[in-house]
């Protein structure tokens, strides 16, 4: 999908997913393979789960929100967006240029890399082994080493 704008529904597609600069509205989908989301504005995405790799890019204000993700996880804030992620297994690369938050509600992060130039926060809420931190402003890092959520 490319520019998209409106509401859209669209069940689960057991195959890749490529959103690119949604600049407005909300999307929900169902379970896909792949995805890369791409938001520009205050566009909304609600997904299910990634059975591998998840990238996203927020330039504003939009939000993401998906189920699980088995592999490698990669998430762009600039701006005021907020990611959130039911449960993460795989290498996890944040940054976070703004007050955007970063969300993973449970699983494990090997790798966990973490730059923060801003406000935002990023928290996992499980467990993440060779971690890289990098902040540059008042954001900050959780991992509250649970394994299950």
């Amino acid at each position: 999908m490319e520019d998209f704008t409106g509401e859209g529904t669209v069940g689960d597609l057991g195959a890749a997913l490529v959103v690119d600069d949604m600049t407005a509205g909300k999307l929900s989908i169902g379970n896909v393979t792949t995805a890369k989301l791409g938001i520009s504005g205050s566009g909304d995405i609600i997904l299910g789960e990634v059975a591998r790799d998840l990238a996203v890019e927020i330039n504003g204000s939009g939000d993401v929100r998906t189920g699980r993700t088995s592999g490698q996880l990669e998430v762009e804030i600039n701006g005021s967006g907020d990611v959130e992620v039911a449960r993460v297994d795989g290498p996890v690369k944040v940054e976070v240029n703004g007050s955007g938050d970063v969300t993973l509600k449970a699983g494990m992060a090997d790798p966990l890399a973490v730059a923060i130039r801003g406000s935002g926060d990023v928290t996992l809420d499980g467990m993440a082994r060779n971690q890289a931190i990098s902040k540059a402003g008042s954001g900050n890092v959780r991992v509250t080493g649970r394994a299950d959520g």
